[in-house]
């Protein structure tokens, strides 16, 4: 291997390995929320948002997966997810109904289920994250 193909190589792991923190410098409380088009809680008679927590159900955004990726819960239910690693997530809805935006470290999203349902999620940055709520009657 020729010295320059090394150099090449060892600049580009630097640049992998400054991603992450390039891509969080870019995100700001100040940057606008990234969220569904169209998605609302009028569009979407089985689920609706919630600012607060009401009892119900905590779901731990750990590193790259939901700490309980299918849960079951009643019709009233609000879950909360909290993102507790150290890696920006989302929660999102993958047929649109909800979407929590970029959740930071400690930084938490509640949603309220009103209707029976099978409802898929994932991260939108991590579509290899993915979880499912099961809610019955």
């Amino acid at each position: 291997m020729t010295k320059v193909t090394w150099l090449r190589m060892a600049g580009f792991v630097v640049m992998l390995l400054a991603l992450p923190v390039a891509v969080a410098g870019m995100v700001s409380a100040d940057s606008p929320a990234i969220g569904t088009p169209g998605a609302s809680p009028s569009a979407s008679p089985g689920a609706s948002p919630s600012a607060s927590p009401v009892a119900g159900v905590q779901v731990a955004i750990v590193d790259y997966g939901f700490e309980a990726p299918m849960i079951e819960v009643s019709v009233g239910t609000t879950v909360t997810w909290t993102n507790t690693g150290g890696v920006i997530h989302t929660t999102t809805s993958t047929d649109g109904l909800w979407d929590s935006t970029l959740l930071r470290t400690g930084e938490s999203f509640s949603y309220t289920f009103t209707a029976p349902g099978t409802y898929a999620y994932q991260c939108a940055l991590h579509t290899t994250m993915q979880g499912v709520i099961v809610v019955t009657p």
